[in-house]
């Protein structure tokens, strides 16, 4: 069904459709219901709407979802004949909203570690009518990027395990065990019951772990990065912490830049308001140094804030995106921002052309070469002309630059204000 017939199923059920949300924004009055503003498959619905039973969502036309949980597979947004990888798939919301978006055209690839809720995977997406998926018992982190599916990859979302900071809607046994860790450090905070060292401690235990939870997350967007023809990766968490935001971004773009850089914001949920922190953006060589620089990179990254009044309504939420940067783009984080110095197009070119199929030589020292070679023709060009003799056709240096355009419930991450209208069931 399209989100059409799914509104007017629900005006046939007595409920009101609003033209639009609250102004200030607030949750809909109770039994009404208006569609998202920015994302248009999205219906939101007053909080705490029982819709389990509604026969659009027992026959799986309609997932429960959070609208922040919906922002990852929006702003991949791979093509309908796309391969995609699913990092980390379970309970498979995010896996049903690619296989929608796609219309069960291409294929979708969902690896999780966790067999139990793996299963959940497939009984979501086989009620939900996605016939394009493959469920994979195994870490994204073990696949072989030479085996000829996983060569074929052009797109991978990755919402990989994180603290759960920012989590307000889903019951306690969903959220990461460090949820409850965080709930006990602020009660230590709150109270006269923690002295100054149990503070101390709940605090460096808190460090600890995000440190942790940052590096096996660099982790997996590096694997992802690795895939020979991936052009296009998201990076979520539902996480409030710059650790596992900002800061994951700013050592991927130190790592990976400029083989890789963020996808401007004029393609990342443009019209959405909350962007990344500035502050928590580090300093990359050759990227960022300034505030100038720092406010353009944070504005290419999406960030939800957790409830209300103040709040966006909805769970806190993180999103990034990167692609490869292709034959004729700016590795610049946009196309009129800044261009690499020579010694990163250097580095630029080198990876690209070992990282691609590509006919054009493969090093700088033969682009030197080459333009030499030019300039000796010119002169005999020059010389044979003075002399009256036939011209004879110049060697032109060829593009060394590597890469290729973008071509290509059970109930985790449910919040009953939003329902998405799956159209890939018809």
């Amino acid at each position: 069904m399209t989100p059409e017939q799914v509104i007017d199923a629900f005006i046939t059920d007595k409920w009101t459709f609003l033209s639009g949300p609250p102004s200030p924004l607030a949750p809909p009055p109770p039994n009404t219901f208006y569609r998202d503003e920015h994302l248009d498959f999205m219906l939101v619905f007053p909080p705490k709407s029982d819709l389990h039973l509604h026969p659009l969502y027992t026959s799986g036309v309609l997932i429960l979802q959070d609208k922040a949980s919906c922002f990852p597979a929006a702003i991949l947004d791979p093509p309908k004949d796309a391969y995609v990888i699913d990092g980390c798939a379970a309970p498979g919301n995010k896996t049903s909203q690619l296989a929608m978006g796609m219309g069960n055209g291409g294929k979708i690839i969902a690896c999780d570690l966790d067999l139990r809720r793996l299963n959940i995977l497939k009984r979501l997406t086989t009620k939900a009518g996605c016939t394009n998926i493959t469920a994979l018992n195994t870490s994204f982190l073990t696949l072989d990027t030479t085996e000829r599916d996983y060569s074929k990859v052009t797109h991978i979302l990755l919402d990989p395990s994180c603290s759960g900071s920012g989590i307000i809607n889903r019951l306690d046994h969903l959220v990461d065990s460090y949820a409850e860790e965080q709930e006990q450090a602020l009660i230590l905070e709150t109270t006269t019951t923690g002295g100054e060292a149990e503070r101390k401690a709940a605090e460096e235990k808190k460090q600890e772990r995000l440190r942790s939870l940052g590096e096996f997350q660099v982790e997996c967007v590096t694997k992802a990065m690795t895939f020979p023809k991936a052009q296009k990766i998201t990076y979520s968490t539902c996480s409030i912490h710059a650790e596992e935001n900002e800061h994951v971004v700013t050592t991927l773009l130190k790592n990976h830049w400029p083989e890789w850089k963020l996808t401007p914001r004029s393609k990342v949920l443009p019209t959405w308001h909350r962007r990344g922190y500035p502050q928590d953006v580090g300093d990359i060589p050759g990227l960022v140094s300034t505030d100038e620089d720092r406010a353009k990179v944070a504005d290419c990254l999406v960030r939800a804030v957790p409830g209300g009044p103040g709040g966006d309504l909805m769970n806190g939420f993180f999103v990034a995106c990167f692609e490869r940067v292709g034959k004729k783009q700016s590795p610049g984080l946009s196309p009129l921002w800044k261009e690499p110095n020579a010694g990163d197009k250097r580095k630029h070119d080198q990876i690209e052309n070992e990282g691609n199929d590509s006919t054009a030589p493969a090093s700088t020292e033969s682009e030197s070469l080459t333009n030499g070679k030019k300039k000796k023709n010119k002169k005999k060009k020059k010389k044979k002309k003075a002399d009256g003799k036939q011209d004879g056709s110049l060697v032109k240096p060829e593009d060394l630059r590597g890469g290729s355009d973008d071509s290509g419930n059970e109930d985790d991450d449910v919040d009953d204000d939003t329902v998405t209208s799956d159209q890939s069931k018809e």
